[in-house]
Protein backbone atom coordinates (compact mmCIF):
# COMPACT_ATOMS: atom_id res chain seq x y z
CA UNK A 1 0.00 0.00 0.00
CA UNK A 2 1.51 3.81 -0.49
CA UNK A 3 0.09 6.86 0.11
CA UNK A 4 -0.50 9.83 -2.37
CA UNK A 5 2.97 10.64 -2.28
CA UNK A 6 4.32 7.24 -3.16
CA UNK A 7 5.73 6.67 -0.26
CA UNK A 8 5.56 3.27 1.13
CA UNK A 9 3.27 2.85 4.43
CA UNK A 10 5.42 1.04 6.92
CA UNK A 11 3.07 -1.48 9.63
CA UNK A 12 3.50 -0.86 12.71
CA UNK A 13 6.16 -3.48 14.28
CA UNK A 14 4.89 -6.18 16.67
CA UNK A 15 8.20 -5.85 18.34
CA UNK A 16 7.56 -5.14 22.38
CA UNK A 17 9.77 -2.38 23.71
CA UNK A 18 10.31 -4.50 26.67
CA UNK A 19 11.91 -7.14 24.66
CA UNK A 20 15.56 -7.77 25.66
CA UNK A 21 18.54 -7.95 23.12
CA UNK A 22 21.63 -9.38 24.60
CA UNK A 23 24.59 -10.69 23.08
CA UNK A 24 28.08 -12.45 25.38
CA UNK A 25 30.57 -9.99 25.46
CA UNK A 26 33.75 -12.20 24.90
CA UNK A 27 37.86 -11.11 25.06
CA UNK A 28 38.64 -8.20 22.90
CA UNK A 29 35.46 -6.87 21.96
CA UNK A 30 34.53 -3.48 22.08
CA UNK A 31 31.75 -1.91 24.34
CA UNK A 32 30.78 0.28 21.53
CA UNK A 33 30.75 -2.24 18.50
CA UNK A 34 28.50 -4.43 20.86
CA UNK A 35 26.08 -1.61 21.72
CA UNK A 36 25.81 -0.83 17.36
CA UNK A 37 25.22 -4.70 16.94
CA UNK A 38 22.28 -5.36 19.80
CA UNK A 39 20.92 -2.08 18.20
CA UNK A 40 21.67 -3.71 14.58
CA UNK A 41 19.48 -6.59 16.62
CA UNK A 42 16.65 -4.82 17.66
CA UNK A 43 16.67 -3.00 14.43
CA UNK A 44 15.92 -6.03 12.46
CA UNK A 45 13.40 -7.67 15.20
CA UNK A 46 11.72 -4.33 14.60
CA UNK A 47 11.63 -5.30 10.80
CA UNK A 48 10.81 -8.45 11.20
CA UNK A 49 7.98 -7.61 13.45
CA UNK A 50 5.88 -5.86 10.70
CA UNK A 51 5.12 -9.11 9.09
CA UNK A 52 5.24 -11.70 12.05
CA UNK A 53 4.05 -11.70 15.49
CA UNK A 54 6.54 -10.88 17.92
CA UNK A 55 4.41 -9.65 19.90
CA UNK A 56 5.55 -12.61 22.95
CA UNK A 57 8.96 -11.99 22.28
CA UNK A 58 10.75 -11.77 25.71
CA UNK A 59 14.74 -11.36 24.17
CA UNK A 60 17.18 -12.45 22.15
CA UNK A 61 20.23 -13.46 23.09
CA UNK A 62 23.48 -13.97 21.48
CA UNK A 63 25.72 -16.43 23.03
CA UNK A 64 29.08 -18.25 22.40
CA UNK A 65 27.80 -21.42 24.28
CA UNK A 66 24.11 -22.34 23.29
CA UNK A 67 24.25 -25.33 25.71
CA UNK A 68 25.68 -23.29 28.72
CA UNK A 69 22.94 -20.69 27.89
CA UNK A 70 20.24 -22.99 27.28
CA UNK A 71 20.82 -24.92 30.47
CA UNK A 72 21.01 -21.15 32.38
CA UNK A 73 18.13 -19.42 30.63
CA UNK A 74 15.97 -18.39 33.72
CA UNK A 75 12.82 -19.83 32.59
CA UNK A 76 10.78 -18.70 35.13
CA UNK A 77 9.16 -21.77 36.61
CA UNK A 78 10.46 -24.88 38.22
CA UNK A 79 10.62 -27.84 36.09
CA UNK A 80 10.54 -31.34 36.66
CA UNK A 81 13.83 -32.98 36.44
CA UNK A 82 14.75 -34.14 32.75
CA UNK A 83 11.76 -31.94 31.58
CA UNK A 84 14.53 -29.36 29.23
CA UNK A 85 15.68 -30.79 25.81
CA UNK A 86 19.19 -29.61 25.84
CA UNK A 87 19.97 -28.54 22.36
CA UNK A 88 21.77 -30.96 19.91
CA UNK A 89 25.92 -30.87 19.91
CA UNK A 90 27.14 -34.00 18.68
CA UNK A 91 29.15 -35.73 15.55
CA UNK A 92 25.80 -35.30 13.42
CA UNK A 93 24.94 -31.97 13.92
CA UNK A 94 25.07 -28.42 16.30
CA UNK A 95 22.46 -26.52 17.23
CA UNK A 96 22.82 -22.77 16.03
CA UNK A 97 19.52 -21.31 17.66
CA UNK A 98 16.68 -22.31 19.88
CA UNK A 99 13.27 -20.31 20.84
CA UNK A 100 12.63 -21.45 24.46
CA UNK A 101 9.19 -20.67 26.25
CA UNK A 102 9.77 -18.79 29.29
CA UNK A 103 7.03 -17.61 31.93
CA UNK A 104 7.45 -13.40 32.51
CA UNK A 105 5.04 -11.92 34.96
CA UNK A 106 2.73 -14.52 34.34
CA UNK A 107 2.54 -14.66 30.38
CA UNK A 108 4.16 -17.15 28.50
CA UNK A 109 6.78 -15.70 26.02
CA UNK A 110 9.63 -16.87 23.96
CA UNK A 111 13.40 -16.18 24.25
CA UNK A 112 15.67 -16.53 21.37
CA UNK A 113 19.17 -17.80 21.84
CA UNK A 114 21.35 -17.79 18.56
CA UNK A 115 25.39 -18.90 18.18
CA UNK A 116 27.42 -15.57 18.60
CA UNK A 117 28.85 -17.32 15.16
CA UNK A 118 25.36 -17.43 12.90
CA UNK A 119 24.33 -14.02 14.28
CA UNK A 120 27.45 -12.34 13.53
CA UNK A 121 27.61 -13.57 9.93
CA UNK A 122 24.11 -10.91 9.75
CA UNK A 123 26.26 -7.49 10.91
CA UNK A 124 29.05 -6.19 8.67
CA UNK A 125 30.38 -4.36 11.73
CA UNK A 126 33.70 -5.59 13.60
CA UNK A 127 34.32 -5.85 17.11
Amino acid sequence: MTTKEGQADLLESTLPASAQIVVEQIEGDGTEALAMFEDFLRELLAHIGRSYDLSTLDGLTVVNDISKASADLEVGVELPEGDSVPPTNDDVAVCGASANHVMRDGELKSHILVRRDIASGLWTGTF
